[in-house]
Parts: structure tokens; sequence; C-alpha cells
């Protein structure tokens, strides 16, 4: 009868053990869907910005089309930004995900700009 109370407390340790790293690795991955949603966001409008330096009117058309396409407020990205002020540590899978984002995007503005013949030296 003894070794059926030992089985049960070492088969409880090993349920709750296991439901500990199911929730971990759930909410590990929730953060990092949610920080690549918001760092593929990011980086296009970091890019637009770019491309739309000189022209704000044009710039913001596109972040609020962009915004709008994503189902997503300005608010709610400066909250979801705000919320590593208090813990630096978990910014770090957004800011990869933005840097390499922005890097591919700026790629591929760069040779679509290059297969485009330039206007002002047709003139």
């Amino acid at each position: 009868m003894v070794w059926i109370k030992r089985f049960f407390f070492v088969l409880a340790i090993i349920i709750v053990v296991s439901g500990h790293f199911a929730w971990n690795r759930f909410t590990a991955y929730r953060e990092q869907k949610l920080a690549k949603r918001y760092a593929i966001v990011a980086a296009q409008s970091w890019i637009a910005g770019a491309k739309y330096n000189f022209e704000p009117e044009k710039y913001r058309a596109f972040r609020d089309s962009l915004l709008k396409a994503e189902n997503m407020s300005k608010d709610e990205i400066d909250a979801y930004l705000s919320e590593y002020k208090r813990a630096p540590e978990k910014y770090f899978i957004f800011a990869t995900l933005l840097s390499h984002y922005v890097d591919s995007l700026a790629a591929v503005e760069d040779s679509t700009l290059k297969v485009v013949p330039d206007s002002a030296n047709e003139m």
C-alpha cells in the first residue's frame, strides 16, 4: 500500500513539473508570435518613413492603411513597446526580428530602385 502512495506522489510531481514546462513553452510561443507581428509592422513603417521622408502626408496615409490592414492602432504599438521599459531583456526578441525585417525590406527596396530607371536622367 505504501508503494501506491509513493507512486501517486511521484506521478503528481511529474504532472506539476510537466504542466509548468508546457505553460512556459506556451507563453514563450505567444510572446514570439506577438513580437513577430509587431516587428513586421514596425519594419514596414520604418521603411516607409525613410521612403516618404519629405512627404509626411503620404507616410501618414501609408502608416494608417498599414495599421488598419493589420487591425492595429498606434496606441497599441506604443503600449507594447512601453511594456519593455520595465523588462528590457524581453525586448531582445522584438529587436532582433525588427532588425532582420528592416534589413530584408531595405534590400528589397534597394533592388527595386535599381530595376526602375531614374526619370530625372531622361530630361
